[in-house]
Parts: structure tokens; C-alpha cells; sequence
């Protein structure tokens, strides 16, 4: 093989290999910097909402669901996880941040609220979920007050498995929260954490 052509060679080797390398970097630089924006929005439109209500009472109830979605961030201090929520479930808004399932309950609201979120790329969001114990708190935060879940399972279910999405058939059951990610290694499996709503302050 010509010199230049073997030189040619290695340098297009070196240049991919570098491309896939710095992939991985890339995404989560983009999911961080989206996050940066979403929490500026997120901290602008919660004090806006702020200033144009009344007071009300520190310790909203569960509501029956209702749209849009709020202005949502979500907390779970045992998970490292401080984000933004978009509404969603769609590829391109899961790159951006964790995402609501549409059409399932709002924070705190009776029902059950869906989210889904990645967990080895675009910011690795939901990487520790897994981890999580029972009673585990996880915060909903809105412009309405802060709903707080406490974990009560975390398993593993076939990706075709949507009853975990469904609400209880029980009509007086209390809210429910559904974290959704993906299981490491790869598998036809997902990750579920199932939280119920305690209270709110």
C-alpha cells in the first residue's frame, strides 16, 4: 500500500476515533447546558407565578389531573437528581431532560404521574434511581407548591409492561409517582421506581 495512502488511512482511523471518544462528552455537555436553561426558565416563570397569586395555603391536596403540565422540577436528594421536566416523551425532549408521560397525572394530582428519563446518556439523569430505598423522598416542585413522594418499590419490567403506567383501579388510592429508565447493560427491560405521594409543603 502507497505511503500517503496508508498515512490517509491512519489519520481517518485516528479522526473517528476520536469523534466516538468525545460522543459521550458531547451529550452530556448538550443534556447539562439544556438544564442550565430550563432551571433559569423554571426559576423565572415559578417567581412570575408567585407574584400574580394570591397567597394560599402551604399544604396544596391532591387535585384530579388536569393540563398543561406545570413548570416542573424535580428532586430526588438520595439519586444526586436536581432537573427540570419537560413535557413529552418523545426522543428528542428525553435528549433534552427528563420527560413527562402526556396525558398522565400532574404532580400531586390523583392518578399517576409518569417520567421518564436516561440513564447513561444525555446527562445520565436517572444513573442512581435504581439505588434508591424505600421511602425515599422525591420532590415534585411547581409554581403550586412541592409534592413529596416517598418511594414504595423499585424493579425491574419488561419494556412492553404499560400496567406500571396505568393508575390504581382504586378510586380513593393516593397520587402515585413512575420514574422510568432504562436498565445497564442493555436489556428488553426497564427500570421502574413507584413512589406514593405523602405530602406537600
Amino acid at each position: 500500500m502507497p505511503k500517503p495512502l496508508l498515512r490517509g488511512l491512519l489519520n481517518a482511523v485516528i479522526f473517528i476515533g476520536i469523534l466516538l471518544a468525545l460522543w459521550p462528552l458531547g451529550q452530556s455537555v448538550y443534556a447539562h447546558w439544556n438544564q442550565r436553561q430550563l432551571k433559569q426558565n423554571w426559576q423565572q416563570a415559578t417567581k412570575t407565578k408567585v407574584a400574580q397569586e394570591k397567597p394560599k395555603s402551604p399544604k396544596p391536596k391532591a387535585k384530579i389531573a388536569r393540563s398543561p403540565w406545570p413548570e416542573t422540577r424535580l428532586v430526588i436528594p438520595d439519586a444526586g437528581v436536581d432537573v427540570i421536566v419537560l413535557d413529552g416523551w418523545d426522543d428528542k425532549t428525553l435528549r433534552r431532560a427528563p420527560s413527562h408521560m402526556s396525558g398522565s397525572a400532574n404532580p400531586g394530582q390523583i392518578g399517576n404521574c409518569a417520567i421518564a428519563g436516561h440513564r447513561n446518556v444525555y446527562g445520565s439523569h436517572f444513573y442512581k434511581v435504581d439505588t434508591l430505598l424505600a421511602y425515599a423522598p422525591i420532590e415534585l416542585q411547581t409554581p403550586q407548591g412541592t409534592f413529596v413522594y416517598r418511594v414504595i418499590s423499585v424493579g425491574a419490567y419488561s419494556e412492553n409492561d404499560m400496567s406500571v403506567l396505568q393508575p390504581s383501579a382504586d378510586p380513593k388510592s393516593p397520587a402515585l409517582l413512575t420514574l422510568v429508565t432504562c436498565t445497564i447493560p442493555r436489556t428488553p427491560h426497564r427500570v421502574i421506581v413507584r413512589a406514593m405521594l405523602e405530602t406537600s409543603a
